[in-house]
Order: structure tokens, then sequence, then C-alpha cells
């Protein structure tokens, strides 16, 4: 194979189409506040309508202010636009903040409640004096509703904060940012079409295999996307510029077949490469969204959690919740039939895991013979339990063996409990206990008897 044919990296960005929507012709005047769920791509939008704007020779200078990367450094940005002595901007300027709900949340948890005020009035400051003929564009990610109605302990701070949000909210254009407009799966067929289009060989490729798996994994989430495209650059750079020796044997049959002939599990092969590969880089990214979702709106996490599992029906999804999930990127409109659908295998299959509600891991320490604590992780749930007398008993009589159905009879002999009734009592108290705290292990199987589900 040549040795001197380059491989060019394809760039994954969904918003061509909406950045053009975005950006006026001539480019001036604009003020927009973008929102979306982490991962789902505004850093990428806000990036590709500074270049935009830069491009432009109407356009004056571009202020951009990475505020998730360098909160600090993009403060000073903006204290030296907020002073008016210092100012020496051009005609028809652009500024453009993303993340400003992370920049002012990060000053929150670094200064006193005066210097915070301050920072506020800095933002607030900027915001109105820019330049009338000039463009802003902001980002956030936390939703509307949880901005506005966000509580401080004292009203100055409360009214610094409605302050600096009530200039976006009120005077500019609201825009949400929805990787599944249109047909998706279209722009990310296109992407992979683009990487497998510089083989210079004619080998059977798995050009196919790779976009269902793609579309299948992460189900048109741009994090998962950008990151599987990632992977996809990595190994055909191997094959086009000649390194294909630097790549495992398993490696070379994810991207093309020797004899001629696809095998029928080519899909299921790069659908588990994917599947492990994003599950220990941008996982955690989704686990994070989730657990901000479960501490925001329990209900919507159940109801979420009944979607995977089959136990609510898409049709039966509140419109809070439709509206809510697809904002995270956690569900969205299947494109064919408009119900609504977890994103894609990867998140699916970490929910499932979830809604199984079986204890994930699970530790005892007996504090004496009466009472001892129980730590129990379910779903994103990690609770501690401190259980005594009879509870405690029926606890370590029901992970003494490892998915064993005990009898009441059974239970009653290990505990010393005189009666059936007084076991089932029990039972009944040591369950409302753990659906309490969300964790339903418990597992009552009729004419069997009883188990923790899971154990382990």
């Amino acid at each position: 194979m040549m040795t001197n044919i380059t491989y060019q990296p394809v760039e994954t960005f969904f918003y061509h189409d909406f950045a053009r929507e975005l950006l006026p012709v001539p480019p001036s005047s604009k003020r927009c506040l973008i929102c979306s769920g982490r991962g789902l791509g505004k850093t990428e939008l806000l990036e590709h309508l500074r270049q935009k704007l830069e491009a432009e020779e109407s356009v004056g200078k571009c202020f951009f202010c990475a505020c998730r990367q360098h909160p600090l450094e993009e403060i000073e940005t903006l204290n030296t636009l907020s002073d008016p002595s210092k100012k020496s901007i051009e005609a028809k300027p652009s500024l453009l903040i993303d993340n400003l709900d992370y920049l002012l949340d990060y000053l929150w948890s670094q200064y006193d409640e005066e210097t915070f005020r301050n920072k506020l009035r800095t933002i607030q400051n900027v915001l109105q004096s820019f330049p009338q003929e000039g463009n802003i564009y902001i980002s956030t990610s936390t939703p509307l509703i949880q901005l506005v109605g966000r509580q401080f302990e004292t009203e100055e701070v409360k009214k610094a904060w409605k302050d600096v949000w009530s200039i976006p909210l009120q005077q500019f254009e609201v825009q949400e940012v929805n990787p599944w407009r249109g047909v998706w799966p279209a722009r990310i067929e296109s992407f992979i079409q683009q990487a497998f289009g510089q083989l210079t060989e004619s080998p059977t490729s798995l050009e196919k295999e790779w976009k269902k798996a793609t579309v299948m994994v992460t189900g048109g989430h741009p994090t998962l996307v950008g990151a599987t495209m990632k992977l996809l650059n990595q190994l055909l750079s191997k094959f086009i510029t000649g390194k294909i020796s630097e790549l495992s044997e398993f490696e070379q049959s994810l991207i093309m077949v020797k004899k001629g002939l696809v095998e029928a599990n080519a899909t299921d092969r790069i659908v588990n490469y994917l599947l492990d590969k994003l599950s220990h880089t941008k996982l955690p990214i989704l686990l994070q969204v989730l657990q901000d979702l479960k501490g925001f709106d329990e209900r919507i996490y159940q109801e979420l959690i009944a979607l995977t599992n089959g136990n609510l029906s898409p049709k039966d999804l509140s419109s809070r919740s439709r509206t809510t999930l697809l904002y995270h990127g956690l569900a969205h409109p299947d494109e064919k039939t408009g119900e609504y659908v977890v994103t894609g295998e990867l998140l699916r299959q970490e929910l499932m895991r979830y809604s199984d509600n079986r204890v994930l891991s699970l530790s005892s320490q007996e504090l004496d013979s009466q009472s001892g604590k129980v730590l129990c992780q379910s779903g994103l749930s990690v609770q501690e339990l401190e259980l005594s007398g009879v509870l405690w008993l029926i606890w370590k009589t029901l992970i003494h063996e490892k998915d064993k159905l005990w009898s009441v009879s059974e239970i009653a002999i290990q505990t010393g409990l005189k009666t059936d009734t007084a076991v089932r009592s029990a039972l009944q108290r040591l369950g409302r206990l753990l659906e309490e705290r969300n964790v339903r292990v418990l597992e009552n199987v009729r004419g069997k008897g009883y188990r923790i589900k899971g154990n382990g």
C-alpha cells in the first residue's frame, strides 16, 4: 500500500443549516440565546459562528468567551469590555459567550456574596452597553426554568442574578439546539461516506455496517457521533497511510474483509467495539446529565427508566418529560414514527442496568448482633441503610445465599420469629424502607418465596 497518501479526518458538525438561520445577512445587530443540554454541540456551533463572523469583512472584532474552559480569563475579558476607559471597540463587533451559566456558577463558588454581585453587575453592564450594531450570542446548558427559578439566601444576590438573565431572556431571540432536526441519520451516513471515500483501493469495506452501527449506538447524540468518527478516523488513517501493521487483526477486521464476503456478524462486531470504547470515554458525560436530571426532577427520571424497560408507552410520556428529555438529549422523536425513543444503544443499555433496580454493589457491616449497615447501589443512587432488630436479621438471611428464594417458614426459622404473620409484617416494613430510598430490590416470587433481586 502506498505510504505517501494522506488521510483527511472527517469533522462532524450538525448545524450548517441552523447556523445560517442564526447569521443575518449582513451579519449585524443579532442578539441570540442558544439553549440545550450538555454535549449537544453548542460550543461547536458558537465556534462555527465565530469563524463565519471573522471571515466577514463588514464585521468588526470578535470576542469569544469559552467559559467552561477558561472561566477566570473570560471574566477578565468581560471586565475589560465593561470598562469605558479601556474600550476601543471598532464598529459592528461580536461577542460570543459559551456556557454563561457555568461561568456564573463558577463565580458563585469562588467569591463572597458582595464580590459575586459585583461580577454579575459587570456582566450586566457588558450586555447592556454593547454596541447596538454588534452581535451577541450566548449559550446555556441550564434549562431556562431553572435559570429564572434559581434561589439564593439574600434578595440582593437574587436580584443581581435576575438582572443579568433578564437581558437575554427578554431582549434576545431564544433558540434551542436540536441535533435531531431533519433526517439526522443521513447526516451521520454522509460523515462515514466521506471517511470511507478516501480508500484508494477497492476491497470490500464495511462502510454500510459502520453507518448502521453508528446510528444504532449513538442515536445521533453529537458527543457520541463525534467520538465515533474520531475512532473511525484513527482506523482509516492507518489503512490509507500505509500503517496497517500498527493495527491489530481485530481492528483491521472492523474496516474491511479480506475474502470479499461480509460476515453476518460484522455489524455486531462494530457495535460491540463502539459500546466498549464509548463507555470508557463519553458515557460519564451522559451519566452526569442523568444525575443532574434526577436531582432536578425525579419523576421525569423515573419516566425515562420506565420508557427504557418498556413499562411506559411512548404515547404516555408526559409533555413536560418529552420537552426535558429532548433538551438534554436523553430521548428524541423517532424519525419514522415520531414516538419518543431513548437516544442510542449505549444509553439504553446503561439505563437498563438502572431499570433492573438490582443491587449493583452490596456490602454489609454488622454493628452488633442485632444491627448493621448496608450499602446499596441501585441505578444512580447509593444508599446507606441502617437496619436493626428483625429487619437486620431478615436482611442477613436473604443475602446469605445468592438468588435463593426463601420461604416464609425458612425465614421464620432463621430469624426466630414465631409466626408467618410476623415474618410477612417484617418483610413489608423492610420493603417500605427500601422503597422510600428508591432501592427496589426485595422481590416476592408468588408461591415460591422472597429474595434480594440481583444480589451483588
